[in-house]
Protein backbone atom coordinates (compact mmCIF):
# COMPACT_ATOMS: atom_id res chain seq x y z
CA UNK A 1 0.00 0.00 0.00
CA UNK A 2 1.31 3.02 -1.03
CA UNK A 3 1.86 6.35 1.73
CA UNK A 4 0.81 9.71 0.87
CA UNK A 5 4.06 10.75 1.57
CA UNK A 6 5.58 8.42 -1.50
CA UNK A 7 7.12 10.23 -4.71
CA UNK A 8 4.23 10.75 -7.21
CA UNK A 9 5.03 8.67 -10.26
CA UNK A 10 6.71 10.61 -13.12
CA UNK A 11 4.31 11.08 -15.25
CA UNK A 12 3.30 9.41 -18.44
CA UNK A 13 3.34 12.66 -21.10
CA UNK A 14 2.80 12.87 -24.87
CA UNK A 15 3.91 16.21 -25.02
CA UNK A 16 5.93 18.83 -22.71
CA UNK A 17 6.64 22.18 -24.33
CA UNK A 18 9.29 24.09 -22.45
CA UNK A 19 10.97 27.38 -23.29
CA UNK A 20 15.12 26.99 -22.81
CA UNK A 21 17.05 30.24 -23.32
CA UNK A 22 18.43 30.14 -26.61
CA UNK A 23 22.17 28.67 -25.26
CA UNK A 24 20.44 25.36 -24.16
CA UNK A 25 18.70 24.92 -27.52
CA UNK A 26 19.60 23.53 -30.27
CA UNK A 27 22.70 24.34 -31.90
CA UNK A 28 22.17 23.75 -35.63
CA UNK A 29 19.80 25.71 -37.61
CA UNK A 30 18.23 23.21 -39.10
CA UNK A 31 17.34 21.95 -35.04
CA UNK A 32 15.93 24.59 -34.52
CA UNK A 33 14.00 25.24 -37.41
CA UNK A 34 12.38 21.53 -37.06
CA UNK A 35 12.21 22.75 -32.82
CA UNK A 36 10.30 26.07 -33.36
CA UNK A 37 7.49 24.04 -35.78
CA UNK A 38 7.13 21.37 -32.93
CA UNK A 39 3.53 22.31 -31.59
CA UNK A 40 1.55 20.47 -28.51
CA UNK A 41 -1.53 18.50 -29.76
CA UNK A 42 -3.47 17.73 -26.82
CA UNK A 43 -3.77 13.83 -27.12
CA UNK A 44 -5.72 14.20 -23.31
CA UNK A 45 -9.02 16.01 -21.65
CA UNK A 46 -6.55 16.75 -18.92
CA UNK A 47 -3.64 19.34 -18.96
CA UNK A 48 -1.78 21.02 -16.46
CA UNK A 49 0.09 24.51 -17.14
CA UNK A 50 3.42 25.69 -15.58
CA UNK A 51 5.12 28.85 -15.59
CA UNK A 52 8.17 29.93 -13.99
CA UNK A 53 10.42 33.00 -14.07
CA UNK A 54 13.04 32.99 -13.83
CA UNK A 55 14.09 29.23 -15.66
CA UNK A 56 13.59 26.92 -12.99
CA UNK A 57 14.66 23.13 -13.02
CA UNK A 58 13.15 22.56 -9.23
CA UNK A 59 10.31 23.60 -8.21
CA UNK A 60 8.20 23.35 -11.37
CA UNK A 61 9.09 19.44 -11.14
CA UNK A 62 7.49 19.61 -7.81
CA UNK A 63 4.15 21.32 -8.91
CA UNK A 64 4.09 18.96 -12.20
CA UNK A 65 4.22 16.18 -10.02
CA UNK A 66 1.99 17.04 -6.96
CA UNK A 67 -0.53 18.18 -10.16
CA UNK A 68 0.03 14.88 -11.92
CA UNK A 69 -0.64 12.94 -9.03
CA UNK A 70 -4.15 15.11 -7.94
CA UNK A 71 -5.04 14.00 -12.10
CA UNK A 72 -4.39 10.37 -11.22
CA UNK A 73 -6.18 10.64 -7.88
CA UNK A 74 -9.24 12.53 -8.74
CA UNK A 75 -10.02 10.31 -12.00
CA UNK A 76 -9.00 12.67 -14.60
CA UNK A 77 -6.33 10.25 -15.71
CA UNK A 78 -2.88 11.33 -17.37
CA UNK A 79 -2.35 14.80 -18.39
CA UNK A 80 -0.73 16.62 -21.03
CA UNK A 81 1.76 19.33 -20.08
CA UNK A 82 2.24 22.87 -21.12
CA UNK A 83 5.35 24.63 -19.73
CA UNK A 84 6.39 28.26 -20.36
CA UNK A 85 9.80 28.03 -18.13
CA UNK A 86 11.88 30.64 -18.31
CA UNK A 87 9.66 33.31 -19.38
CA UNK A 88 7.83 35.88 -18.24
CA UNK A 89 3.89 36.51 -18.23
CA UNK A 90 4.55 39.90 -20.31
CA UNK A 91 6.66 37.55 -22.92
CA UNK A 92 5.16 35.63 -25.62
CA UNK A 93 3.30 32.83 -23.62
CA UNK A 94 3.61 29.97 -26.79
CA UNK A 95 2.64 26.94 -23.96
CA UNK A 96 -0.48 28.94 -22.64
CA UNK A 97 -1.41 30.08 -26.63
CA UNK A 98 -1.55 26.33 -27.77
CA UNK A 99 -3.24 25.43 -24.56
CA UNK A 100 -5.85 27.95 -24.79
CA UNK A 101 -6.66 26.70 -28.54
CA UNK A 102 -6.76 22.93 -27.33
CA UNK A 103 -9.50 24.28 -25.11
CA UNK A 104 -11.27 26.31 -27.70
CA UNK A 105 -11.10 23.76 -29.93
CA UNK A 106 -12.45 20.95 -27.39
CA UNK A 107 -9.57 18.81 -27.11
CA UNK A 108 -9.23 19.49 -23.06
CA UNK A 109 -11.58 20.09 -20.65
CA UNK A 110 -9.68 20.70 -17.65
CA UNK A 111 -6.68 22.63 -16.97
CA UNK A 112 -4.72 22.18 -13.69
CA UNK A 113 -2.65 24.66 -11.98
CA UNK A 114 -0.52 25.23 -8.98
CA UNK A 115 -2.33 28.61 -8.82
CA UNK A 116 -3.52 31.72 -10.98
CA UNK A 117 0.20 32.97 -10.23
CA UNK A 118 1.07 30.63 -13.13
CA UNK A 119 -0.73 33.16 -15.31
CA UNK A 120 0.82 36.16 -13.97
CA UNK A 121 1.21 37.94 -10.56
CA UNK A 122 -0.69 40.68 -11.19
CA UNK A 123 -3.93 39.32 -9.87
CA UNK A 124 -6.44 41.20 -11.97
CA UNK A 125 -4.50 40.05 -15.15
CA UNK A 126 -4.46 36.24 -13.50
CA UNK A 127 -7.94 36.18 -13.14
CA UNK A 128 -8.75 37.31 -16.68
CA UNK A 129 -6.41 34.57 -17.85
CA UNK A 130 -8.53 32.19 -16.05
CA UNK A 131 -11.87 33.28 -17.07
CA UNK A 132 -10.70 33.03 -21.16
CA UNK A 133 -10.05 29.66 -20.46
CA UNK A 134 -13.26 29.08 -18.55
CA UNK A 135 -15.15 30.88 -21.76
CA UNK A 136 -13.37 28.98 -23.79
CA UNK A 137 -14.94 25.85 -22.44
CA UNK A 138 -12.91 24.12 -19.48
CA UNK A 139 -12.44 24.04 -15.73
CA UNK A 140 -9.21 25.45 -14.42
CA UNK A 141 -8.95 23.69 -11.30
CA UNK A 142 -6.63 24.81 -8.31
CA UNK A 143 -4.27 22.62 -7.15
CA UNK A 144 -5.33 21.69 -3.56
CA UNK A 145 -3.43 23.01 -0.61
CA UNK A 146 -2.04 20.56 2.16
CA UNK A 147 -4.15 19.81 4.71
CA UNK A 148 -1.68 21.14 7.22
CA UNK A 149 -2.35 24.46 6.34
CA UNK A 150 -5.91 24.12 7.32
CA UNK A 151 -4.42 23.34 10.90
CA UNK A 152 -4.29 27.12 13.01
CA UNK A 153 -1.49 27.80 14.21
CA UNK A 154 -0.97 27.99 17.88
CA UNK A 155 -0.70 31.34 19.16
CA UNK A 156 2.24 31.75 21.62
CA UNK A 157 2.46 35.23 23.60
CA UNK A 158 5.61 36.87 23.33
CA UNK A 159 6.70 38.26 27.25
Amino acid sequence: MASSLDPAPAPDLCWIQEYRPRSERATSEREEQMTNRIRPVASRSTAIYLRCYPYDTVYLLDYWRILARYSAESGLGDATVFMDNGRRSTDDLTALADLTRAVEEGLCTTVLIPGPFVFSLDDAEAGAAVRRLEEAGCQVVEMPRPSFWNEAPELVAVP
